[in-house]
């Protein structure tokens, strides 16, 4: 670095002006002294202003001097830094121009910050190394600093009074500092700051490019010893055919070559047992077989297998962690870990770099890719053979997967998947569990070799201490053997002799474990089993994915069509109740969840008014009660928000309920405007309710607001209308009924939509006796009440007894009840009225449960009217019934005629209409459609009575073509008779085709499968059994008859109905 120089042309006109300036001076207090000449007084101020003026210009002078030179020190010292990358060089004009820029300085540091921490870098003119003490100081002011240096300072220190600080600054990080210090006190020109303060600037930079390129040289440096190396090997091992040990051995002469090694050794992975066994050694005169050790047993090579992290020991025989199993002779040692793709595979070992050094960061570096290289040779030789070994399990794979990909139903998937890895591994035990997110429970989805007792109670959690518990908190495979000797399982109760067990991911998310145990034989469970299975996993984790997908897309249609259905009914029902009711069933039918419940707010409490339930439910049980839920019920209309408890007994807010068991709820405020409607409850969802269920219940609450705002604005109107067409609809109703049943189940359906109460029922009275004969809205309880009645007991009792229909507003008050029947009864309001014949009481019919208030006189003179019609329906009826018995007889009498043109099928008909009647029994049909099976059994063969009689005397085997075609059409025959007479409309179709083949290969028409009338199915099974008994077969022939021509004559499953329950009963 050059010293700034002030130019000769100044100098000389400085020392000209001065040497003017003097003389003039020195000539005039001269001739002053002498006297010879008058000098003015005035001339004496005057020089000394000139005097003093020009020592100002002087002064000036030099400060522009310094100025100018710091300036040349600064421009000089750019240029420097800019051209130089060499960081000694940099740090040495960084040191040399800022003691030049201030020369009172006696020493300078130099500090970079390494790990955090100023670290000393270079110094100048200070005898021993410095610390960092006061380079802390600056760094962490972040700004100059300019103080004095304390007597107890750091020993380097002695001498120093004080020092300047100033940081190294790129942009806004520290990077270093420059401190300069000082034997004495000097104070510091503010020009001096701002020179050194640039000067930092320039250095930030400078510092920072040459130390990035000092790295990226050494870096390259390294970088091209490695690429050397691991191209000698790669070539070398393209250029020959080698087999693992040799190709270890190349590359352990080039890490020979590269780093100085004497002596180094090679260990493999076992995977299997979890053991590494040592290979091959340099040089091979070391080799020793056999010799294992297991990873983190504690060894050297254990510790590195374990960690899978580099360890570089400087004194083998200082460190207890060297085993030395092969009895070498060696003090410096490098354990480097061969990885492939994140899979460990073995530990290439190191020894005596030059004889005694230790090994650098440089030679790691330069191992690491012959490693990879050692890890690629390992990683392929076990790929090849564990794919050789691995040919039928991959066929077996590859058909699980096809299945897979046609698979549709998850239990179906799961359990395939299951079954073919119990076989594939050869295992007697397996199961497939899957994991609620939410609760962290694992619970049995499918599972072989287990109890049904197993699978239903079996529950681990993540993290448990089970095996699966294990898996699924680790989300790793296990691999476990020998009764499942392992000290992180001794709690486990499984009797299991080995067990292999794999996490089960879809998308970075656990979904379940799939486990199997107790291998047959005495194999064990291998590290290429564990990744089979892995696959197999994660091929199930894929189904459960898609599969709960689709459950996903399935719920949000469901909860679209539930809407719509809500919207659909809120068009056609005004009713506030009902359309609560259907409101609640579709919420709860979309949620999945046990019960559903609507409370109405009524003078600051919530009352029920509406309950929904999977089972049948009496919501009299419930209804008017203010505890169900009190506390969760007002909290929710109080906050107006939704609320999910998951545990409704460890759930402070929630009152028990005695009448049935709530585990969890979803509660929702049913608002319209600034006004709370009431309160929705959903309880016992399995498992849980859920965030997205919320989203549902709200939907759901708008629904109900608005059909509780409708209802309430319909329903004066709605009321008398409904009245009037109601009661038009049950007169034609009661006038189209053919049984005393079909009335009686009409009339209490349609009563309590009229009277809009929950529950009617229907009593015939018969000596003294009330029998319940129909019922809407009563439970079993309530049933066994009604049947158990007799005239004057009860409310039915008491009105059959009076002969008038009777209005209860309040059962407790009203004295005709007797006080021991009003225990039967729940208080409240009912009605009664008797149906009368002929003047006497022959049925009531009651009513209670009135949705909206008490029953009143209207209700009562409704009741009245609707028994008038009861009355005159039921006459109706009876004189019907009697007509129809009128055609039975005519039936058996027109069956007798066509039996007694054939003697061989007398009693046939009779028979045939008794196996009909049990088989549709048996068959799940209704009593109306089994009553006119059975009278179309009297009449199938009634066309034959248009059959001349010597065709129908003649053998089966014995008729011609034409004969045989003349019979087929005694079908046709009959329903022309038939149809004329409206008794036997409902019969026909059943007779035209009773002679069709299930195939279709029958006649008349050729028809086939259900399109064959059920009726026509049935006799066909029946004629046929008969038939053939009556030609003398035995039973077994006629059996086998049936099951042979089952699916082509006969229904296949009436065939079987027939035999296996007609049979053993009727015979």
């Amino acid at each position: 670095m050059e010293k700034y120089k002030v130019g000769i042309w100044e100098q000389v006109f400085d020392f000209v002006t001065w040497l003017v300036i003097i003389s003039f001076l020195g000539i005039t207090i001269f001739f002053d002294i002498k006297q010879q000449i008058s000098i003015p007084k005035l001339l004496y101020p005057v020089l000394i202003l000139m005097f003093g003026y020009t020592w100002v210009i002087r002064k000036e002078r030099k400060k522009n001097y310094e100025r100018r030179e710091r300036f040349s020190y600064l421009q000089q010292a750019s240029l420097s830094l800019a051209s130089s990358l060499n960081l000694l060089e940099v740090f040495k004009t960084i040191a040399e121009t800022s003691l030049l820029i201030e020369k009172e300085a006696s020493a300078c540091i130099i500090e970079q910050i390494t790990a955090g921490e100023p670290q000393p870098r270079f110094f100048l003119h200070i005898q021993e190394k410095p610390d960092n003490t006061y380079g802390k100081m600056v760094v962490e002011k972040e700004n100059f600093i300019f103080q004095g240096i304390p007597r107890d300072g750091p020993s380097w220190s002695i001498g120093y009074k004080w020092f300047i600080g100033i940081p190294l600054k790129l942009g806004e990080n520290i990077i270093g500092c420059l401190e300069l210090y000082f034997k004495k006190k000097k104070k510091i020109d503010k020009e001096e700051i701002e020179a050194l303060i640039a000067l930092c600037k320039y250095s930030a930079g400078a510092i920072t490019n040459a130390s990035a390129y000092e790295e990226t040289v050494l870096a390259l440096k390294r970088e091209k010893q490695a690429f050397l190396a691991i191209s000698q090997v790669d070539r070398s091992l393209r250029e020959e055919r080698l087999d693992l040990e040799d190709q270890l051995n190349v590359i352990l002469k080039e890490a020979f070559r590269a780093t100085g090694a004497v002596k180094s050794e090679v260990w493999v992975l076992d995977e299997d047992v979890n053991e590494l066994l040592c290979i091959t050694v340099y040089p091979l005169v070391d080799m020793v077989y056999g010799v294992k050790c297991k990873a983190g047993d504690g060894s050297l090579v254990g510790e590195t297998a374990k960690s899978k992290k580099h360890i570089n020991c400087t004194n083998l025989q200082d460190d207890p962690r060297w085993t030395n199993p092969l009895k070498r002779r060696v003090s410096t040692g490098l354990f480097i870990p061969l990885v492939y793709r994140e899979k460990f595979v073995g530990v290439m070992a190191l020894f005596n770099k030059r004889g005694i050094e230790a090994f650098t960061n440089e030679d790691i570096n330069i191992l690491e890719g012959l490693a990879t290289q050692a890890a690629i040779a390992i990683f392929q030789t076990k790929t090849y053979y564990k794919l050789k070994n691995a040919t039928s399990s991959l066929v077996a794979l590859y058909e699980i997967s096809r299945t897979l990909a046609e698979g549709k139903e998850l239990e179906r998937v799961l359990n395939l998947i299951l079954k073919k890895g119990c076989e594939l591994f050869f295992c007697d035990n397996g199961s497939i569990m899957l994991l609620d997110e939410k609760t962290g429970e694992l619970t049995i989805k499918t599972a072989i070799g287990l109890s049904d007792e197993v699978i239903r109670t079996t529950k681990k959690y993540v993290g448990d201490g089970s095996i699966a518990g294990w898996v699924a908190k680790e989300k790793k495979p296990l691999t476990l053997f020998g009764r499942v000797a392992d000290e992180r399982f001794m709690s486990v109760k499984e009797k299991v002799k080995d067990a292999l067990c794999v996490p089960m991911i879809a998308k970075n998310r656990l979904v379940g474990v799939f486990s199997l145990s107790n291998r047959k034989g005495s194999d064990v469970f291998t590290q290429s089993d564990m990744e089979l299975l892995t696959t197999l996993a994660n091929e199930a984790a894929l189904a459960i994915e898609t599969a709960l997908l689709y459950d996903l897309a399935q719920k949000r249609i469901k909860e679209l069509l539930g809407i719509k259905k809500i919207a659909s009914e809120m068009m056609i029902t005004r009713d506030a109740k009902e359309m609560l009711g259907f409101c609640l069933n579709v919420g709860r039918e979309v949620l999945d969840c046990e019960f559903s419940w609507f409370f109405e707010p009524k003078d600051g409490k919530y009352f029920l008014l509406s309950a929904r339930g999977k089972g049948r439910m009496d919501e009299r049980d419930f209804e008017g009660q203010a505890k169900i839920g009190d506390n969760t019920i007002k909290w929710i209309g109080e906050n107006r928000k939704p609320l999910i408890i998951d545990n409704c007994e460890e759930d402070p807010r929630f009152s028990p309920i005695k009448q049935f068991s709530a585990e969890n709820l979803l509660g929702v405020p049913v608002v319209l405007g600034e006004n709370v409607l009431g309160v929705i409850e959903f309880f016992n969802r399995q498992p849980y309710f859920t965030k997205d269920d919320v989203r549902l219940g709200l939907v759901l609450a708008d629904q109900m607001a608005i059909a509780i705002e409708n209802a309430n604005l319909f329903y004066e109107t709605k009321k008398k209308a409904l009245e009037l067409s109601t009661i038009n609809q049950i007169v034609g109703e009661m006038v189209s009924s053919t049984s005393i049943d079909e009335l009686i189940s009409k009339v209490v359906s349609f009563t309590t939509k009229i009277l809009r109460s929950k529950k009617a029922w229907f009593h015939i009275v018969e000596d003294r006796e009330l029998i319940l004969k129909g019922e809407t809205g009563l439970s079993d309880m309530e049933k066994k009440r009604e049947n158990e009645l007799v005239l004057k007991k009860g409310v039915a009792g008491v009105c059959a007894l009076e002969k008038e229909a009777i209005l209860i507003s309040s059962l407790r008050d009203d004295k005709r009840i007797r006080d021991e029947d009003k225990r039967m009864y729940r208080d409240g309001s009912y009605l009664s009225a008797p149906v009368f014949i002929r003047n006497e009481v022959v049925g009531v019919l009651s009513v209670s449960d009135k949705l909206i208030g008490s029953f009143t006189e209207d209700d009562l003179s409704l009741l009245t009217t609707l028994t008038s019609q009861i009355s005159i329906s039921v006459e109706n009826i009876r004189l019907y019934l009697n007509i129809e018995n009128y055609v039975r007889d005519t039936f058996k009498i027109l069956s007798s005629v066509v039996e007694t043109r054939d003697p061989r099928t007398r009693g046939h008909s009779e028979k045939v209409s008794k196996y009909a009647g049990s088989l549709a029994r048996e068959a799940g049909l209704k009593d109306e459609e089994i009553k006119r099976i059975v009278d179309a059994s009297y009449l199938v063969d009634i066309g034959k009575l248009g059959i001349p009689e010597n065709i129908i005397l003649k053998e089966e085997s014995d008729l011609s073509l034409p004969e045989i075609e003349t019979i087929k059409r005694h079908p046709f025959i009959g329903i022309q008779m038939l149809r004329q007479h409206s008794s036997f409309r409902g019969i026909i179709q059943i007779i035209y085709h009773h002679h069709e083949n299930y195939d279709g290969t029958g006649y008349p028409d050729g028809i086939s499968g259900e399109s064959i009338p059920i009726g026509s199915r049935i006799i066909a099974v029946c004629d046929s059994y008969l038939t053939a008994l009556q030609k003398g077969k035995k039973k077994e022939e006629v059996i086998d008859f049936l099951k042979r021509r089952a699916a082509s004559d006969f229904d296949p499953e009436l065939v079987s109905i027939f035999i296996n329950n007609v049979l053993p009963k009727e015979e």
